[in-house]
């Protein structure tokens, strides 16, 4: 039974392959839903708006050196939390300071307008994250306000989402009616011959999970090909601390959200392309 599967699998893979562009055109515009999803995950939107330059409490949080880059994203969550912070932002080290001189660690900055209220942070600082803290330094400054963006940010991450979301389903109803042209005489034989629906719906729907992969794929290269570029850009620390921190999310995204998501588009792509649809006449009758 597995086996029988399984040719059926590789035998719809090798019919999507000859129509590669339109499936192609399906993985790509997954890659756009998994980066739209991760831009609403990871952008952070200020508290605040620009304006004229303001006083600014600087924490410097030095990170330990064993400190996982997951434990670091966690961290700049929890205190991005908390009251009186307006901006959290990070520093590898060797990365240039507000207001100069680098940073001697990778190190978490937390940004306050309220003199009174950096001591209380530090404090519950050291309460939150113990020993992961190796050290705590202090920067006052005069500065125009950190680089943040506007609430409507979100609204518009959430918009894309949605839209390349319907865009991916479109794209594999076009792709799997497609194929299904292709390979149609092979898809009603078996189906009108008494072949178990899983045996047909399975390959299909792995054949979709398949190309979904390959978007997963090309949304990690992306992912990891512009954090590196822009590692060193102090803006991109303050608008989305937790992409440069690093973390297993990109990794989750592209093997585990990719694959299913596919999956799901080419499931619902292959319901509407059969629904309804009779056997054949000429195949005749499977029970006679």
């Amino acid at each position: 039974m597995i086996r029988g599967a399984s040719f059926i699998f590789a035998e719809l893979l090798r019919a999507s392959l000859r129509n590669w562009s339109r499936w192609l055109a399906f993985s790509l515009v997954l890659g756009l839903v998994l980066a739209s999803g991760s831009a609403l995950a990871l952008l952070q939107e200020g508290k605040g708006g620009g304006g004229p330059a303001r006083e600014y409490w600087i924490l410097v949080l030095g990170l330990s050196p064993e400190l996982r880059d997951e434990k670091v994203n966690e961290l700049c969550w929890e205190f991005w939390t908390l009251d009186g912070v307006t901006r959290v932002s990070y520093r590898f080290a060797g990365d240039e300071l507000p207001g100069g001189g680098t940073a001697e660690e990778r190190c978490i900055l937390l940004w306050t307008e309220d003199g009174v209220r950096a001591g209380e942070l530090a404090e519950r600082v050291r309460e939150i994250a113990g020993a992961a803290i190796t050290r705590i330094d202090t920067i006052h400054l005069l500065a125009s306000p950190p680089a943040s963006l506007p609430p409507l940010s979100r609204v518009i991450a959430m918009v894309a989402l949605a839209l390349f979301a319907f865009a991916t389903l479109v794209a594999g109803r076009v792709a799997v009616a497609r194929t299904l042209a292709v390979w149609r005489n092979e898809w009603d034989f078996l189906r009108c011959s008494g072949v178990e629906p899983w045996k047909l719906w399975g390959p299909f729907v792995g054949t979709a999970a398949a190309w979904g992969l390959l978007g997963g794929g090309v949304y990690l290269l992306v992912y990891e090909g512009i954090r590196l570029a822009v590692a060193n850009v102090a803006a991109v620390g303050q608008i989305a601390p937790g992409y440069l921190a690093g973390s297993s999310l990109p990794f989750l995204v592209a093997f585990l959200v990719a694959p299913l998501w596919g999956a799901a588009a080419g499931g619902i792509a292959l319901f509407l392309s059969l629904h309804r649809r009779p056997c054949p006449a000429d195949l005749g009758d499977p029970g006679a």
